[in-house]
């Protein structure tokens, strides 16, 4: 696990026609946004040369007012080779052991030399699968970063992190259970990312206005579509990105079927993307804003606000540092260099040979403890066992006391409607059926500590016949004019029928009509 960022940075995006800047202030309790900045490249600046897009990058953050030293820089997903490789765990035990057969299975499928790139890798699979090891691996090219590098010396910054964007937005659905498609909008490009528990899976990015170059899982390559149009048009394009990156992980390798659709945002565009990709993909979709841990200017606009959310989640994860893609700080394979295993092992024998007596002492003690421990282990799983044990029939207890608890008066019931029903002359009840509704909930911290709820609910069900229909109308308008019950007719409306549902959460009821009906019943 890598070393969580704490205090002032500032988090970038670079896009080939603007900038985007937030300085935020990353604490153990989440972050705080202090600043927020974004401008469009100046003619002038040849995003090529580091120099120039430095210089502008710094001017632009003094007269914004930021100036944190540490720089994280989000790296663009169409910079990015990815890939879902798939490991045997048999053999593979330690983390470096992991990034020399990440670079093993690279070297067959990047058309980039190895020399020349820069890989970074983080484990997918969960700690019970014994069989493989699920591995994502991203890969860029030495130069990128070498840019990056002179980007920030030129604008007078030191680079606290190259992290991958389409991590910062699946960082933003890390309490979601199971794989989600997160929309990201922006002014010029969309990125589209399969997450689970904030953990990337798929990803791809669709550039709008010209041809997108990226890498995707598996290689995937599209036109977007060109030109602008309304509000709406965007959406639905974007809801046509969305379905091809769903289907694109629908046959990939690891493919599941998606829980919901989420879009980073929470303005008017937002909405219009998420009810078009809700429609065409049919699946549940809803909009997403600032996570609770993020603190920010209540000035922001929802659309600048939408196109920070995935720098924002770079800095949670940064700050939980929580394992992410870092090319600044890649993970490192094994070093196999002879004149290192040569001095370990020297090393090694010296310790056996000038401290073998005590090394002897230290085991008999490990293993006179080691027994002492099992045995204190095996008591606690007695205690917790038969702890667990009493803490089930207590919660069974408690459950048959307040499912008990719900006793409605029945005979109070059929009393109170009979007061109510028409003349027995004029009228005849010919099904009469009253139910018991209760449900027993637990809600808070693990039991005992928790709440425990009941909510119960008496149904009557009545129909019969009448011979007029005034009668079923004023016999409906008086039970509503009790406010005790909520009155559902039944059935088709009939003129000489009556078909009604009563629900009330009383279990006892008054047995005195406030108005006694005309002729009314015994």
């Amino acid at each position: 696990m890598k070393r969580a960022l704490r205090g002032q940075v500032v988090l970038i995006e670079l896009d080939r026609h603007r900038m985007c800047a937030v300085q935020v202030l990353v604490s153990r309790s989440g972050v705080k946004v202090q600043r927020v900045c974004s401008s469009p490249c100046p003619e002038g600046v040849s995003q090529g040369t580091a120099s120039q897009v430095g210089a502008w990058l710094k001017t632009v953050l003094r007269e914004a007012g930021i100036g944190a030293q540490r720089a994280l820089f989000a790296v663009s997903r169409g910079e990015v080779v990815l890939k879902i490789l798939e490991l045997p765990r048999s053999g593979i035990e330690t983390e470096a052991e992991v990034c020399e057969a990440v670079r093993f299975q690279l070297a067959r499928q990047l058309t980039m030399p190895m020399t020349d790139a820069v890989i970074d890798s983080i484990d997918l699979s969960p700690q019970s699968d014994s069989g493989t090891l699920s591995v994502l691996a991203g890969a860029i090219h030495k130069e990128r970063i070498g840019w990056y590098a002179s980007v920030a010396e030129s604008a007078g910054l030191k680079i606290a992190g190259l992290q991958l964007r389409s991590g910062g937005i699946a960082t933003l659905t890390e309490h979601e259970g199971g794989p989600v498609l997160v929309v990201a909008p922006g002014p010029e490009t969309t990125e589209f990312v399969v997450a689970s528990s904030g953990r990337v899976l798929f990803a791809r990015l669709a550039e709008w206005g010209g041809a997108s170059v990226e890498a995707s899982l598996p290689l995937l390559r599209d036109e977007p579509e060109q030109g602008g149009g309304s509000d709406d048009e965007s959406a639905r394009r974007v809801a046509v990105e969305a379905k091809r990156t769903w289907m694109s992980y629908r046959v990939s390798q690891r493919a599941e079927d998606l829980e919901s659709i989420i879009v980073l945002g929470e303005g008017r565009e937002a909405e219009q993307i998420r009810a078009r990709c809700h429609a065409m993909l049919e699946i549940p979709a809803r909009c997403s804003g600032l996570p609770e841990r993020v603190a920010i200017r209540p000035e922001v606009d929802e659309q600048t606000q939408a196109t920070i959310l995935p720098l924002l989640g770079l800095a949670l994860r940064a700050g939980a540092g929580a394992g992410g893609l870092d090319f600044a700080d890649p993970r490192k394979p094994p070093d196999v260099g002879a004149g290192r295993r040569q001095l370990v092992l020297a090393s090694i024998l010296g310790v056996i040979v000038v401290g073998g007596a005590g090394y002897l002492w230290a085991q008999n003690q490990l293993a006179a403890l080691k027994d002492r421990e099992s045995a204190l282990t095996e008591e606690l799983n007695a205690l917790n066992l038969e702890y667990r044990a009493f803490l089930g029939e207590l919660a069974r207890a408690e459950h048959i006391k307040r499912w008990d608890s719900a006793d409605p008066d029945w005979v109070g019931h059929i009393a109170w409607l009979s007061d109510r029903l028409p003349d027995p002359a004029q009228s005849q009840a010919d099904r009469f059926l009253l139910s018991l509704g209760a449900s027993i909930g637990y809600e808070g911290t693990a039991f005992p500590g928790g709440k425990w709820s009941t909510n119960t609910s008496v149904a009557t069900s009545i129909s019969g016949r009448v011979t007029a229909r005034q009668m079923s109308l004023d016999l409906r308008e008086r039970l509503l004019g009790e406010r005790l019950h909520t009155v559902f007719n039944r059935g088709a409306d009939v003129a000489d029928r009556y078909d009604l549902e009563l629900v009330t959460s009383a279990l006892r009821l008054p047995r005195a009509a406030t108005e006694k009906p005309v002729g009314g019943g015994s």
